[in-house]
Formats: structure tokens, sequence, C-alpha cells
């Protein structure tokens, strides 16, 4: 399109069909989205090949079903986290043909992003409460909730093409909107409430004289230390993309800059998690007594 703009003035990205992303957004400000884009999609592919090279480690692939879990729940993250990526990238310039079916792509893949990353903080949270029921329950519970209020989002929220402003955009539902945001924030909160409340528990219990065996208590110790600084991070960081949706609604550049920054620190926040090793720990499913099922072979790599 022909920019209204001075050939000296920064102008909006144009495709090569024609098409412009958003015209506030300027050509600088997209490579800044898209270095953060990039830097996010980095960090999942390494996250693939280190998964990769610990469930083979050895030569052999660990068979241990709960080990298995969690591999599966970090690959599975960082597969749907470059999906995601790659498909935003391509929602910021579509063009009026793909409108309305790239920003559905874009919606699927986002909800299937922030449900996987629920899944993976609610099964550390399920790992420190060593098993607990009605911990169990709550997490399948708000799992649940967040499916749902994903996919009344998917058929309510649509992308529309504006042929004043000759560029697709997205008009959010807002009851949706409000239901799967509030969802993440119960699931970020109940995380960082069980890991304090385990914490607390377990601060009493090492004050008791011969309270278990010095390895359970440095797992359990581990497990509840970094949940609990995990958690405020991404409550942190989840306030911030809340405040970003209510109050930069008219600034397109600094509303994807909170949400590129958000999906680059839960990509960090999943691949931080060497859970293959004592010192890092296992989230194997664990018995009452909070005790790791990492092999032997495991506590002696890291040695």
């Amino acid at each position: 399109m022909d920019s209204q703009n001075s050939s000296s003035d920064p102008t909006p990205t144009t495709n090569s069909d024609g098409s412009a992303g958003n015209p506030a957004i300027f050509d600088s400000q997209y490579a800044i989205l898209g270095v953060v884009l990039g830097m996010s999609i980095e960090i999942c592919l390494t996250g693939i090949i280190t998964t990769l090279i610990r469930v083979f480690q050895g030569g052999q692939m660990i068979t241990t079903g709960n080990f298995n879990i969690v591999a599966a729940i970090m690959a599975g993250f960082n597969v749907i986290c470059i999906a995601y990526q790659s498909i935003l990238s391509w929602v910021f310039f579509l063009s009026p043909d793909y409108c309305r079916n790239g920003t559905l792509a874009g919606n699927i893949s986002s909800h299937f992003f922030n449900l996987v990353f629920d899944l993976f903080m609610l099964y550390k949270t399920l790992s420190i409460s060593g098993g607990n029921f009605k911990v169990e329950v709550t997490m399948y519970l708000i799992l649940l909730n967040r499916l749902a209020w994903g996919i009344t989002d998917m058929f309510k929220s649509h992308g529309e093409w504006d042929a004043n402003l000759n560029t697709c955009v997205y008009n959010q539902f807002p009851l949706t909107g409000l239901g799967f945001i509030s969802s993440d924030m119960i699931s970020h909160a109940f995380s960082g409430l069980i890991a304090l409340i385990y914490g607390c528990m377990h601060v009493m219990t090492q004050a008791e004289p011969g309270s278990g065996d010095s390895m359970t208590m440095t797992i359990a110790k581990t497990l509840i230390d970094g949940n609990i600084l995990r958690c405020l991070v991404v409550l942190g960081i989840h306030s911030y993309a809340i405040y970003a949706y209510q109050n930069f609604k008219n600034d397109p550049y600094a509303s994807n800059v909170a949400l590129l920054v958000e999906i680059y620190i839960w990509a960090r926040v999943v691949n931080a998690e060497h859970f293959y090793s004592v010192g890092s720990v296992s989230y194997a499913r664990p018995s009452a007594a909070m005790r790791s099922s990492v092999s032997e072979q495991s506590v002696e790599a890291r040695g």
C-alpha cells in the first residue's frame, strides 16, 4: 500500500501481496517483536533437544512411566510454543483472504499453549503435595475450567478485516477474555498457595529431631523452594499481562510486547526445569512421603 508518511518517517511493514501489518506498528518495532519471538523459539528448540538427550541418556531410553510423563509435558509445551510463535508471526501480517482463519489459528494455538503451561505448573504442584487427593481434584477442575473458556473463546472471538486501516483486527469477546485470563490467574495462584503451605510444613518438619532422611528432605526442599519462586515470577508476569490487556488496547505495539514477553517467560520457566536429576529433582508422581522416583543412574550422573 502507499504510505502516507514522508520517506524520512518510519513506515508500516508491507507484505509482498500488498497487505500490511498494523499501521500503528513501524518496521523498527516489528523488528523488536521479531527478536523477542525468535528468542522464545530458540529456548524451545534447545529444550526439545535437551529433553531428548535426557530421555535417551547413556544410549538407552528411560522407561520410567512418570519420568516420561514429565518429559512429554515439556516436549509438548515446546512444540506447541514453536507452532504458536510461528503462527503469531504470520498473524501479524494477514491479508484479507486469511484474516478470519488466520486469527482463529492463532487463537487456538494460544489456548493450547497456555493450557499446557498450566498443566506443567499444576503437575509440579501435585508433586510437592505428595499426590494429595484434594490437590489432584482441584488440579483437574482448574484445567477443565481453562479448557472450557478456551473452547468458548474460539467460537466467540474472531478477526475482521478493517478496510479503513487496511489491516486485520482481532475482536476479543470481553466475557471469554476475562474468563480465560482469570482461569490462568487462579491456576498460578493455586500453585503458589500450595507451594507456600507445604513450604511452611517442610520448615516445621525440619525443626523436629529425626524428621526423615537427608535425601528426602533435600528433594522436598528443592521442589518447594523452586515452585514458590517460579510461581511468584509467573504471578508477576501474568499480572502485568492483565494490566496490558486492560490498558494497551489502543497501543498494538505495547500490547504485543507484553504478549511476547509473557510467552518468553513461560518458555524460560518450563525449560529451566531440570526434572531429570536430584538437585533439580524429578517430578515423577511421588508417594505421600514425597520421595522422588529418580533412578540411581540419574543420581550418579549428577554426581
